[in-house]
């Protein structure tokens, strides 16, 4: 797994969710495969709602699990955020938070409903960010962003009219973004069709992990063999 490949190179894996565990055992699930700690909401002291139209703040994530890995010499920390999760048709706090930004957009309010939960996880990547800046680690640290599917809770009509792309024919509305960002990398954009199955071979090719890609489904994106 990813964190005991890490744990091998002496970082200090540790793992965070703003959310409970009744739907994952994610406490069960990180430990067994490598995460030195895992923290829920609970554990982290945010305040959070089995009610499904209610998802607690991304930014409060960044905030409360940063102080756990910022000082080690070397860390993997595995977030899963939470706020951008629907539903976009009813009202909801981090769904009606930010809604005034897109008073003048012609959206469905269930998009802009989406929009302003993104806008929450925008402002937590900001949030890490910037810690990461003040405490001068950001020049030394890799951020690794992907999303597991796509905003299903709006309409595919809804999902057009913020969309960026054509979300028409096989697969195309499943698109999904993975980023990996360094300060000092030069930006470039990978076209070709993938699968989040490569993300784990693509990090150990990139960070020389030991690895032996025969046991893993996915391939390294950059391998052109």
């Amino acid at each position: 797994s990813v964190f005991n490949m890490f744990k091998d190179l002496d970082y200090v894996t540790t793992s965070y969710h703003d959310y409970g565990d009744h739907y994952y055992s994610r406490k069960t699930i990180h430990k067994n495969m490598g995460s030195g700690q895992y923290y829920n909401a609970s554990d982290l002291n945010i305040k959070w709602s089995s009610l499904y139209e209610e998802w607690p703040s991304d930014t409060d994530l960044i905030k409360t699990s940063v102080p756990h890995f910022i000082n080690e010499d070397k860390f993997m920390a595995w977030m899963t955020t939470v706020s951008t999760h629907m539903s976009y048709e009813s009202s909801s706090v981090t769904g009606d938070m930010y809604l005034d930004l897109y008073k003048d957009e012609n959206y469905p309010k269930s998009a802009k409903r989406y929009m302003s939960k993104l806008r929450i996880l925008d402002n937590a990547i900001g949030e890490l960010t910037d810690e990461l800046t003040t405490a001068g680690r950001l020049e030394d640290t890799v951020i690794v962003l992907y999303a597991d599917h796509y905003p299903y809770g709006l309409d595919d009509y809804d999902f057009k009219t913020i969309a960026n792309y054509d979300i028409d024919g096989y697969g195309n509305v499943d698109r999904t973004p993975f980023i990996i960002y360094n300060p000092s990398v030069e930006p470039n954009k990978y076209d070709n069709y993938t699968s989040y199955l490569n993300i784990l071979p693509t990090l150990a090719n990139l960070f020389n992990l030991d690895y032996d890609p025969r046991l893993y489904g996915g391939q390294d994106l950059f391998d052109e063999n």
